[in-house]
């Protein structure tokens, strides 16, 4: 069997094959500021008893601080209802983006499951937690009882070799393998990374995160699993290997996270007036080193504006000891709340008409930071940072 459907078998308690349905017992369930609102409210039209309050988590860190009256009056209505339910684990806006959180505090685990009203739930794979994102009604059934309705997944296994080599990082070779899935069905497949392949666990967040672009149910790396889980490489559909070492810094071009190419393809040619840095892809401690690093001691474009939103306020503060945030604030940068921002296009950093941002985030869908008619280009914290000090799409290999 895969790893997924080991984790499955063993939730379960007994076999499973691929694409059985089944009712399957969950570790936790999670829903932040934006989704969890409809799930507790459908939550409350069922009037059953929460299934485990020490396994609910909510975070806010979408609108933080609240940005309409309207989303603070959301956020006041979770606030009671958590106090009601004696919920433990409720982040109130002072602590990150959710899927940073979870795995900062270590909340999931390897070989359990998770399900998240967020579509990049399937972050907690980077730590061999099968992620599984859902819709808000279906977060509130989870939560009244602990199991989450699905069909048994398919698997992509991904064989990752060698290294990364600077300055091309985890979002490249991210990118790089979006890329080539795009030929390749993906949709309610779970993607297995194995391989000798050398990543840390923010890179691995990285890559485990942005497989949703690709279509994919979830993002496993099996390396942590627990001894009694055992698996193979039955039931698996696609066989892919990536060379981390042959990666090279990429782009996603408007308006989708797969419509990759080369960085050097565009490089002088694609003015920029916004650059950010942040959000649960790559707004951690390493990300925001590598720009500073890139910024330290120059000046941010006259005619771009950077933004940067630490993952969480652990990154802010470690980011702040460490000197990072001096250096980026000296060089012009603009310090979001460690929250999402305007990676969701509702929070600080939007876009105006025909603007271009370049931005470390996930998506770049037509809209997805602000106006219908502004582009967004998707690439590493190192090419951001440069594109940010050059006013144009920029390759840092010139800088690094």
């Amino acid at each position: 069997m895969s790893a997924v459907t080991a984790i499955i078998a063993k939730s379960l308690g007994r076999g499973v094959e691929v694409g059985e349905f089944a009712e399957v017992p969950v570790h936790l369930a999670f829903g932040h500021d934006v989704s969890a609102p409809i799930g507790v409210r459908t939550f409350n039209e069922l009037g059953t008893p929460i299934w485990d309050p020490e396994r609910v988590v909510i975070i806010f860190d979408h609108f933080v601080p609240p940005s309409a009256p309207a989303a603070a009056n959301e956020q006041q209505m979770l606030r009671q209802w958590v106090k009601q339910q004696g919920i433990k684990n409720f982040y109130d806006g002072d602590n990150g983006v959710c899927h940073q959180i979870l795995i900062e505090k270590q909340l999931v685990k390897p070989g359990e499951i998770l399900v998240g009203a967020d579509s990049h739930t399937c972050s907690s794979g980077a730590v061999g937690c099968l992620g599984i994102g859902v819709g808000s009604t279906e977060l509130a059934a989870a939560m009244a009882t602990g199991r989450v309705w699905m069909k048994v997944p398919e698997t992509i296994k991904v064989r990752l070799q060698g290294k990364l080599r600077a300055p091309a990082s985890a979002k490249d070779a991210a990118l790089v393998l979006l890329g080539m899935l795009r030929e390749h069905p993906v949709d309610y497949r779970v993607i297995e990374f194995s391989g000798d392949g050398t990543l840390t666990l923010p890179e691995r967040i990285t890559m485990a995160n942005l497989m949703s672009e690709g279509g994919a149910k979830s993002a496993l790396f099996t390396d942590d699993f627990p001894s009694h889980l055992t698996y193979d490489d039955r039931g698996v559909v696609l066989n892919l290997m990536l060379d981390l070492d042959s990666v090279t810094p990429m782009l996603a071009m408007p308006y989708s996270p797969d419509n990759v190419i080369a960085v050097d393809r565009l490089t002088d040619t694609v003015a920029v007036q916004q650059a950010y840095i942040g959000s649960c892809t790559n707004g951690r401690l390493e990300d925001l080193s590598i720009a500073a690093g890139i910024l330290q001691g120059k000046r941010v474009h006259p005619g771009t504006r950077l933004i940067v939103a630490p993952a969480s306020s652990s990154v802010l503060i470690q980011a702040i000891e460490q000197g990072i945030i001096t250096s980026l604030l000296s060089a012009g940068a603009i310090l979001a709340p460690a929250a999402c921002g305007a990676c969701f296009g509702g929070h600080i950093g939007l876009l105006g008409d025909g603007e271009v941002c370049i931005s470390s985030t996930n998506r770049n869908f037509k809209g997805r930071m602000g106006s219908g008619s502004s582009q967004v280009y998707l690439a590493s914290p190192a090419t951001v940072a440069v594109s940010a000090l050059r006013g144009v799409i920029s390759d840092p290999r010139k800088e690094c």
